[in-house]
């Protein structure tokens, strides 16, 4: 069977081609972790000084509406001022879990990502085959994810944006898939290398001798 692609952009092997993608995201998803990593405490800490700042500031203005005015008038005010800082809170809270929820969300798969490198790497160094799939299924899934989140984008704005977004969208998932499917492809060529390795091996052995294959 031929396989879709020969050469990683006409210069590199597939195996090359394979490493160089593996070593690039490995660098790409360390980093988005480490940022992630440092936003969702970032996050944390503000919503925490967020929260804080909000229910004092409704404290203080409820004693200080109470001390001015006992009145019906005072009351009701306090009762205003107080109910518009719960919400504000509550908003606050909400954008705060939101954010975060959203962060770790990012971690979890971005920890994904760097395992499945690390794996793609190794497997491409030492020519496993079952190494790879889990990058290509993670890889698979994320193209997609994009491909639904940008038409959900393209639906939602409007004009120029939608056409922007459709651009900028279709060049991302062209430049993934091609990458995946290079990736793919190196996947083909170890199964056919193992194939040609199981039938010379059992030709070998039926002639009553040892063959070893050259490396890939």
């Amino acid at each position: 069977m031929p396989l879709p692609i020969q050469k990683f952009f006409f210069v590199f092997s597939l195996r090359q081609g394979t490493m160089l993608i593996a070593v690039v995201q490995l660098l790409l998803s360390a980093i988005g972790l480490f940022l992630l990593l440092l936003g969702s405490a970032h996050a944390q800490e503000m919503a925490a000084m967020l929260e804080a700042d909000i229910e004092d500031s409704a404290q203080r203005e409820g004693i200080v509406l109470a001390s001015e005015d006992s009145g019906l008038f005072g009351s009701e005010v306090m009762i205003n001022s107080y109910s518009q800082n719960e919400i504000r809170l509550h908003k606050a809270q909400h954008l705060a879990i939101v954010v975060i929820i959203t962060l770790y969300t990012g971690v979890a798969m971005t920890t994904v990502l760097l395992f499945s490198c690390i794996l793609l790497l190794y497997g491409a160094i030492m020519h496993i085959r079952q190494l790879l799939l889990p990058w290509l299924s993670v890889v698979l899934l994320g193209l997609v994810f994009c491909c639904t989140a940008m038409l959900v984008s393209m639906f939602l704005a409007h004009g120029s944006r939608a056409l922007i977004i459709l651009v900028v969208g279709s060049l991302h998932l062209a430049l993934g898939f091609y990458l995946w499917l290079v990736v793919y492809s190196h996947y083909q060529e170890l199964c056919q290398y193992d194939q040609v390795t199981c039938s010379t091996s059992h030709h070998t052995l039926k002639l009553g001798y040892l063959h070893f294959p050259d490396s890939v």
